[in-house]
């Protein structure tokens, strides 16, 4: 009990504490103001837990901006937020300069859900009370007075009681604080019954908020049925004296009950909701219902259009604030009556106002009034003895009770909506002044809504307009949609527009087929037809003191802007096209695209100002972000890729394919550069082709008539007349010689044909056959300055050698096509040692017999030393032609036995120096030095370079032994 009593007594300390500092608080500036809100998506679900972005400023009624400022709360689990405004992200103004005391001042919300990419606005709501301190911060400030006496510390006594000290040097103590014992209770809330304080949660309290039978409070007052209740069971219930209900709320609807017999009681008679600025003699009434009518009275100034009207929903609204079905609702400028078809809930259901003989045991009294989600009904009597007040009606407050302005009546034989004046079908007409002005005038074949909207229709028909001075000038024009202020307003006998924005179309006349779509689309287009202008601006020029222009289509902020008869045209971007005036059938597709077009034709340009600076060529396409931007007249060009030809001013005929290609072509023409960066540098030749990516090229190149293919190819070249292909280059022409070369820059011949390798042929021509491994003939020139002639199969030489002009031919068998035996290991690596296995596969010729010039010896890897069957050096498996040879599941091969070339070796008979004789060894495939110095039937060939074994680091290990290994030049004896 003792711990319970110092809890309770420590938190009246830090109460008084905190009434202490928050009465300091109060004396202080304020510089913020609170605004809470609960955050719904559009089907009017909670947004829990989630960070939004809120904009908001300070107007007045003209809409001038004094603050603006950005927020960026998180939802709490009920979906609410809480911002000091005044304390956010500073756009624009200053707080402390915000005109409190001079005008009305609004506050406009904005949110964003995507992180400031889109903004919804939520309204605009009044500042209806103006904090003292705001409005005085304003002002000029008064002197300052004397300093008073303040608190310098408190101490806490330990006993209830605190002591306070002073700047004079004076302390006051209080008395015991604490309060009395309580036990541990649920809930926030306590009372005291006949025995003591007890704790209850029926109510909860949080903050200014206040809940009555559940958890959380999140409003200022919630009251929440019973979860046992049935249909019956009111949830709240206001009595008489006598025990009547005369208003009740229930599980699905609310009941209101007038008493019948109070006629002689005046306002206190049935039931009425009115303002309590009158007075209790002047009651200002807006809802009265009595036993002869039913009467809502709205306010007729607009400046609280947002809240003004009178509305009845349905209760579906519920907990969660999901927002209902509306049933009943009367504003200034309508009155609407929505209906469930459902009908599950009609005796409870919806909104009923009857009179009170209903009683306490509910016996049915006389309905005036009943909305239910089935149905909107209105009692009417229809007795003549109460012709003046029978029926329903809805009127002004300005002229008092003795001359209403009726808007809305219905009576037993009519519904009537008044407006002081009278208009073919239904119509509402400005009643201030000598004249009328037309607001809304429905017709069979017309709708007209807007000031003066349609006010010179005379033949036309089936015109739908909305706006002020909407489809003012309309007279015989028919079909036509105009919405915004004065949107086709000058539209005389035009027809089939569709006109929507602010000033769009404003100037058309008899124009038809349009639709312009965004403020001041289309504005100056008089007699154009079938455009389509979609964006701000779009096409606001159009038709301008010129002929009319046709068939265009501009899609984005000012794009076609200053066309004045350009016709079939596609303008699709910000500011696409903006200038062009004459020019036809371009299609300009991106922001600032075409943007300098004035009277050019038949253009293509797509992307980012593509074609920025172009004003009057024609026949280009230009595709890619800057292609072609600083084209002025040049035409019939094709550019394609980022900055293709974008420095290009009035070269014509080219085609430029690639990021950059031509990027520094300025007056060159009928050029082809296609690849990255082909050409860049070409700045005023003629007639070039660059195919192939170019870099690191930075000298200009004026040179005409030159063809360059492959990378960087010509890249250096400033001359005429050249041909290059690759960037070596592989093949050199001139054409003004007729010389080309093949490897070499310098041919003094018409072909010339160079090759730095020994023994690789400089022409050499392939065929496959069978489709298997290619068969080859070619001439080359030798190292040792031979010339001859060779044949080769299978990458190996073949056939014959000439070892020049006129010398006899010789048989060359350097490689040889072998079958690899049954225990030849896969994925072989070239160098090792093959050794013949005694077995030969025959060649079988066209006609079935064997060959007798052709056979394949068999081999495998070498096992032992000084193996005379020793063939030659493995160098690859090969595809294998099965069909001409006897045996078919065979594996081939190709051996090196003659030449230069390299075979592995290890170290298991001592050194190897330059000139030794390699033989076989007893390693797999490996041979070893030699014993002796002579060529023997086992000797594969001569060492061509020594070999230091203790440098070599690479080993294999056989049988538990390991040996060093190395890849020696050897020239071949074996073969």
């Amino acid at each position: 009990m003792t711990k319970i009593k110092n809890k309770i007594m420590k938190r009246h300390l830090i109460f008084l504490l905190l009434f202490c500092i928050g009465a300091f608080e109060l004396l202080a500036q304020p510089t913020t103001f609170n605004y809470q809100a609960v955050v719904r998506d559009t089907d009017g679900n909670l947004i829990t837990n989630q960070q939004t972005l809120l904009r908001l400023s300070i107007t007045d009624p003209e809409q001038n901006i004094y603050y603006e400022e950005e927020h960026q709360p998180t939802t709490t689990e009920f979906g609410q937020i809480q911002i000091e405004v005044g304390g956010g992200t500073l756009i624009s103004g200053s707080f402390v300069d915000i005109p409190w005391g001079a005008a009305q001042l609004l506050l406009n919300v904005d949110i964003s859900m995507d992180e400031g990419t889109t903004y919804t606005n939520l309204g605009q709501s009044p500042l209806l009370a103006v904090p003292y301190a705001f409005y005085s911060a304003s002002g000029e400030p008064g002197p300052e007075g004397p300093a008073g006496n303040g608190i310098e510390t408190v101490e806490d006594n330990g006993n209830g009681t605190l002591t306070f000290h002073f700047t004079d040097g004076s302390s006051y103590t209080t008395p015991n604080l604490a309060g009395p014992t309580l036990e541990d209770q649920p809930g926030n809330l306590i009372y005291h019954d006949s025995t003591g304080w007890v704790g209850t949660d029926a109510i909860k309290i949080a903050g200014s908020n206040v809940a009555i039978g559940t958890n959380p409070a999140i409003s200022r007052l919630l009251v929440h049925g019973d979860t046992n209740a049935s249909e019956d069971d009111p949830i709240f219930e206001v009595k008489n004296k006598n025990g009547n209900v005369v208003f009740a709320v229930y599980q699905t609807g609310v009941e209101v009950n007038v008493d019948e017999t109070a006629g002689s009681k005046g306002l206190k008679g049935g039931f009425a909701v009115g303002g309590l600025t009158g007075g209790k003699d002047s009651i200002v009434q807006y809802f009265k219902v009595t036993p002869d009518s039913v009467r809502v009275y709205l306010r007729e100034d607009t400046t609280k259009a947002q809240k003004g009207g009178f509305a009845v929903g349905g209760l579906t609204w519920g907990k969660n604030k999901t927002i209902g079905n509306e049933y009943l609702h009367v504003s200034q400028d309508s009155v609407r009556i929505y209906i469930d078809e459902s009908g599950t809930k009609a005796q409870k259901g919806g909104f009923a106002v009857g009179g009170l003989t209903w009683g306490k045991n509910k016996t049915p009294g006389n309905e005036y009034l009943r909305v239910s989600p089935d149905s909107v009904r209105i009692y009417i009597d229809e007795s003549d003895g109460k012709a003046q007040k029978g029926g329903f009606a809805v009127g002004g407050l300005t002229s008092g009770k003795s001359n209403l302005n009726d808007f809305l009546r219905v009576t037993g034989d009519s519904t009537r909506i008044f407006v002081k004046d009278y208009s073919a079908g239904f119509g509402v007409l400005n009643i201030d002044g000598v004249q009328s002005t037309s607001f809304l005038d429905l017709t069979e074949f017309n709708y007209f809504i807007g000031h003066e909207s349609g006010v010179n229709l005379t033949t036309g028909a089936y015109n739908s307009t909305v706006g002020y001075l909407s489809g003012r000038s309309l007279s015989s024009g028919s079909y036509n949609v105009f919405m915004g202020y004065e949107s086709g307003k000058s539209t005389t006998n035009g027809s089939s527009n569709v006109f929507l924005g602010y000033h769009a179309g404003q100037q058309n006349t008899s124009g038809n087929n349009n639709l312009y779509l965004g403020y001041q689309s289309g504005y100056y287009n008089q007699s154009g037809n079938f455009n389509t202008y979609m964006g701000y601006q779009t096409g606001y020029f159009s038709d301008y003191a010129s002929s009319a222009p046709n068939y265009n289509t501009y899609i984005g902020f000012q794009s076609g802007y200053n066309t004045r008869s350009g016709s079939n045209n596609a303008f699709i971007g910000y500011r696409a096209g903006r200038t062009t005036t004459t020019g036809s059938s371009n299609v300009f597709i991106g922001t600032d695209a075409g943007y300098s077009n004035t009277t050019g034709l038949h253009n293509v340009y797509i992307g980012h100002k593509s074609g920025y600076t172009a004003s009057t060529p024609g026949y280009n396409t230009f595709l890619g972000y800057q292609s072609g931007y600083s084209n002025t007249t040049g035409s019939s060009n094709v550019f394609l890729g980022i900055s293709a030809g974008s420095v290009n001013t009035t070269g014509y005929g080219n085609t430029f394919v690639g990021p950059g290609a031509g990027n520094h072509n300025t007056t060159g023409f009928n050029n082809v550069y296609i690849g990255v960066s082909a050409g860049e540098y070409c700045t005023t030749g003629d007639f070039n082709i660059v195919i192939g990516p170019q870099w690191d090229t930075p000298n200009e190149r004026p040179g005409n008539n030159n063809i360059f293919i492959g990378p960087n190819a010509g890249k250096n070249e400033t001359g005429s007349n050249k041909l290059y292909i690759g960037s070596t280059p592989l093949i050199y022409g001139d054409f003004a010689n007729q010389r080309v070369g093949i490897n070499t820059t310098n041919p003094d011949a018409p072909l010339k044909v160079e090759s730095t390798t020994a023994n690789t042929g400089t022409i050499r021509s392939e065929s496959k056959y069978n489709g298997s491994n290619p068969h080859y003939g070619g001439a080359f020139n030798a190292s040792s300055g031979t010339q001859g002639i060779g044949c080769y199969a299978a990458g190996s030489l073949r056939d014959f050698f000439a070892g020049g002009a006129g010398t006899n031919y010789y048989p060359f068998t350097g490689a040889h096509e072998v079958i690899l035996d049954e225990n030849f290991p896969e994925n072989t690596k070239p160098g090792l040692i093959v050794v013949l296995t005694g077995h030969v596969e025959k060649r079988i010729t066209d006609d079935g017999s064997v060959s007798l010039s052709s056979t394949m010896p068999e081999v495998t890897l070498s096992t032992k030393a000084n193996d005379k069957a020793v063939l030659g050096v493995f160098l690859s498996e090969d595809e294998h032609t099965k069909d001409h040879w006897l045996k078919k599941n065979i594996r081939a091969g190709t051996v090196n036995a003659l030449g230069e070339g390299r075979v592995w070796v290890c170290n298991s008979n001592g050194t190897i120096e330059a000139g030794d004789y390699i033989t076989t060894s007893r390693v797999p495939g490996y041979g070893q030095k030699q014993d002796d110095d002579l060529l023997h039937n086992y000797t594969l060939g001569k060492a061509t370079e020594t070999i230091n074994w203790e440098n070599v680091k690479k080993t294999i290990t056989i049988k538990g032994k390991t040996y060093k290994v190395f890849l020696v030049g050897v020239v071949y004896t074996s073969g």
